[in-house]
């Protein structure tokens, strides 16, 4: 742990990498096995198809495993992203950052970035464009888990909404 994973995986390039073991349970075929909060681990079909989404923007380092070729991948592409005027940050007792009850993104930086790292949460969390999504799906690739946390378009529908609203009030 501490030689691979303590101070790695925080967004920028590994100091040291040897394919180290991986050892999964047997179960269902998969292209995205679980592996530890903030590290993707793909398999080799996946890192293929995914390639020109990954090769500018994370590590792909090999792991040892019996069966499969697998490769963790080391985010590195990191965006100050935040749009903290939409977004609802969670403090604790102290008023210190806890995280984020809900994620707003500045659409000018994100967009045509589609896995990236944010500083807040650097050695927590990935996240990936509808891009990336909609490929993983495309190709049939098996076991990634998404979890959509903003939707870039949510202002301009709630924005129209409003206006609606106000138009019928306006016509009564």
């Amino acid at each position: 742990y501490p030689k691979y994973f303590k101070n790695q995986f925080k967004g920028k390039p590994m100091q040291h990498w040897d394919p180290i073991k991986f050892m999964s349970k047997k179960g269902n075929p998969t292209d995205c096995p679980q592996f530890s909060a903030g590290i993707p681990v793909f398999s080799e079909k996946a890192i293929t198809i995914m390639y020109d989404f990954l090769k500018d923007s994370a590590e792909i380092l090999p792991l040892n495993h019996d069966t499969m070729k697998l490769f963790a991948l080391n985010v590195i592409q990191v965006l100050d992203a935040i749009d903290y005027e939409k977004a609802i940050v969670r403090r604790n007792s102290n008023g210190r950052f806890a995280g984020f009850e809900k994620f707003a993104f500045k659409k000018s930086i994100v967009q045509n970035h589609h896995i990236f790292k944010i500083p807040e949460h650097i050695g927590l969390r990935v996240f990936v464009s509808d891009e990336f999504r909609t490929r993983v799906i495309d190709s049939d690739l098996v076991g990634f888990k998404f979890y959509e946390i903003w939707d870039s378009e949510e202002d301009a529908i709630v924005k129209k909404a409003a206006r609606e609203r106000y138009n019928m009030i306006i016509e009564k």
